[in-house]
């Protein structure tokens, strides 16, 4: 997956420094015909746990409402779920 040097902030205009946060605000950046999903859906798969444990400053209620139903569902159902709740 690429580190797009183009994205330096996130959705509230915040600086975003570190790989795993360009990465993953990608999907709510890019367009799904451009994303390289299964790279996307298995870094939400692996870091998903995490974020909810200690989140990063973008991994916010926003963010999450934010990505594609599609990469959320591969992830894990429930996630949609929480983004129906939380919007």
């Amino acid at each position: 997956m690429r580190n797009d040097k183009k994205l330096t902030t996130d959705h509230h205009k915040r600086e975003v420094d570190t790989r795993e946060a360009i990465q993953a605000l990608m999907s709510v950046r890019d367009s799904l015909h451009y994303l390289p999903k299964e790279k996307l859906i298995e870094l939400y798969k692996t870091r998903w746990a995490d974020w909810v444990v200690d989140p990063p400053e973008w991994f916010d209620a926003e963010f999450r409402a934010m990505i594609p139903r599609e990469l959320l569902v591969e992830v894990n159902p429930m996630l949609w779920e929480e983004a129906e709740v939380e919007s």
